[in-house]
């Protein structure tokens, strides 16, 4: 029976049709736009095939459906999970081991895709080697080192880092050759752009949903002030963002800042807090809000500012510019086309930010051709449109040639532009 969700798309499933899907997702329970895009990807998929989920510990949904407005349910799937006493001895680690439990789930994920013949293997944490039939997608390509500078959270030692990394691909018996034939998806263009530097193949791009929900807020009855939204954490620069603002107000300009998201550590969050304190009149912190105050809190804003460099994706500024908010990003990565590559959004400095939000500030005729464009920009992104690709990806995955999107036009195997001593 064809199950559907609203008016998801005009594709029209038969049981025929339907496929026996296993998918290893991004951690449902994570603030983060790789796990809005599982969260998203398992709601499209569940109306129309079976699916099957592999995870390191069973997530809790309602908390999945808090973070990004989904409506998932545990009985909806089938659920597999790693032994007890294999996640018992993973606590004993000094860190999180990402890297390293992502490769024992492919392991498993091999043994199961070989055991249950699923019809489509779908990876959602970059690149997966763990047969045939899969779909990976690619936030940011594991082999490609050094990460971009600023994300300040991959800082190690480079030998430690090769070493790990040998380790954890060889857990799995990853293969770069099989991982460059599968089906690959990335989240911007620029990634896709990182992925073919490794591989040598051209993912297509899927920008990931952006959740809405956003009030309908004239803009003239906006509050002058510059909404910075997502997690608080060190990449995310916010001490650069609150310099830029505090530049901006010396120009005479009467503009807040409000900083809305989650934080991450403490000792950060203390760190942040004292820079700010200077500037209490003007800066205010809106911490671990439900979504339902937060979309509310946000659409109030006029204006957003985005502060990491180099970001993959971006769902923090993708979501302020559905909002409604004219938004200010850092040129690099993949916040550049969510802005639709506006060189009068895109900064290169902090300098160059604090020109550009002066001139608009000081242009009413500037302001409002910004505003247009947002609006005209404000549904690329939605949670609809997401979900009708996905199900189109994966009614055509089978049907035609799936390996035709990511290897060359002669039919042989792409070469990995990088091997896995030179990462």
């Amino acid at each position: 029976m064809t199950r559907r969700l609203g008016s998801l798309s005009t594709l029209q499933y038969d049981p025929d049709r339907m496929k026996r899907v296993l998918v290893i997702p991004y951690d449902l329970n994570h603030i983060g736009g790789g796990s809005c895009v599982a969260a998203w990807a398992l709601q499209a998929l569940v109306q129309h095939h079976s699916v099957s989920i592999l995870t390191w510990t069973t997530p809790d949904l309602d908390i999945t459906n808090r973070l990004f407005g989904t409506s998932l349910r545990q009985r909806d799937f089938r659920w597999f999970t790693m032994p007890a006493l294999v996640r018992n001895a993973s606590l004993l680690t000094p860190s999180r081991m990402a890297l390293l439990k992502t490769h024992i789930l492919y392991r498993k994920a091999k043994q199961l895709n070989r055991s249950e013949c699923f019809d489509v293997v779908f990876g959602m944490t970059n690149e997966i080697d763990v047969g045939s039939n899969v779909i990976q997608y690619v936030h940011y390509p594991w082999l490609q080192w050094p990460r971009p500078r600023y994300d300040l959270r991959w800082y190690h030692f480079s030998s430690l880092v090769l070493a790990y990394r040998r380790m954890a691909a060889g857990l799995s018996g990853y293969d770069q050759g099989r991982a460059a034939r599968n089906l690959s998806l990335a989240n911007s263009d620029w990634t896709a752009a990182r992925f073919e530097e490794c591989y040598g193949v051209r993912p297509r791009t899927l920008y990931p949903p952006v959740p809405g929900g956003f009030p309908e807020v004239p803009f003239a009855e906006r509050d002058r002030a510059f909404a910075v939204v997502g997690r608080i954490a060190p990449e995310k620069r916010i001490e650069n963002l609150i310099r830029i603002v505090a530049a901006v107000r010396t120009r005479g300009h009467d503009v807040a800042l409000r900083i809305i998201g989650r934080a991450e550590t403490p000792a950060f969050t203390e760190k942040l807090a004292a820079v700010a304190a200077p500037h209490r009149a003007w800066i205010s912190f809106h911490q671990d809000l439900p979504r339902h105050e937060m979309v509310r809190l946000i659409a109030r804003h006029r204006y957003a500012l985005h502060g990491m460099a180099e970001e993959h994706f971006g769902i923090a500024p993708a979501e302020v510019q559905r909002a409604g908010c004219i938004t200010f990003v850092p040129n690099g990565g993949g916040p550049p086309e969510i802005v639709g590559r506006d060189e009068r959004v895109i900064f290169h400095s902090a300098e160059d930010a604090v020109e550009k939000i002066d001139r608009m500030l000081r242009d009413s005729d500037l302001e409002e051709s910004l505003r247009r464009d947002v609006e005209a920009r404000r549904l690329r992104f939605t949670e609809q449109r997401f979900m009708s690709e996905i199900l189109a990806i994966f009614d055509s995955f089978g049907a035609s040639a799936p390996r035709d999107a990511t290897l060359p036009e002669d039919g042989s195997a792409a070469q990995p532009a990088a091997q896995l001593r030179q990462v």
